[in-house]
């Protein structure tokens, strides 16, 4: 027979993993809001919540409980998560607002950086590629200026030929 301390540790236990899942739900959502995720990635992250969650209760109804399904265990979990969202909640929501807040600002800041260090970059990209066009085009000129004039030099040869042989028949 199992003694009263077996099953207060039992239910201990239930507890803490409960407020653990919760713990982890927030984060999850801190994760999502923080990255935007879309409904995909959100999906993905849902999923591994409850394979996490369930694998948590898992652990604890072998290890606590001896494989020993209970409904104080299951209760216990339920109510720490209960426990966790009214108390824990509370606590966790401004720690998790001021580094989504400081997240947003470094992230402004080095998109604002990227973009200021890009500009000299691009504009002497542009530039770069005004005068390769510039080239290219006054080639592209030139040799078809080229190819006329080679057209036009085997068109009076042409004729010169045609003339020559009309004289010799």
């Amino acid at each position: 027979m199992e003694g009263l301390n077996w099953q207060i540790r039992t239910v201990l236990a239930s507890l803490a993993a409960g407020m653990l899942m919760g713990a982890l739900y927030d984060l999850c959502a801190f994760f999502a809001r923080v990255f935007r995720m879309q409904k995909g990635a959100m999906a993905l992250v849902d999923l591994f919540y409850w394979l996490l969650s369930s694998a948590m209760t898992f652990s604890i109804l072998m290890r606590v409980s001896r494989g020993e399904v209970r409904v104080y265990v299951l209760a216990g979990v339920a109510i720490g998560f209960w426990v966790y969202t009214l108390t824990g909640r509370l606590l966790a929501a401004p720690v998790f607002t001021i580094i989504e807040w400081t997240a947003r600002r470094i992230s402004r800041s080095l998109r604002r950086a990227w973009n200021w260090a890009r500009r000299p970059v691009s504009r002497t990209n542009r530039q770069i590629s005004g005068v390769l066009m510039k080239g290219f085009s006054s080639t592209r000129r030139k040799l078809s200026q080229v190819a006329k004039f080679r057209r036009g030099a085997e068109d009076a040869s042409e004729k010169r030929g045609r003339a020559a042989r009309e004289v010799n028949e």
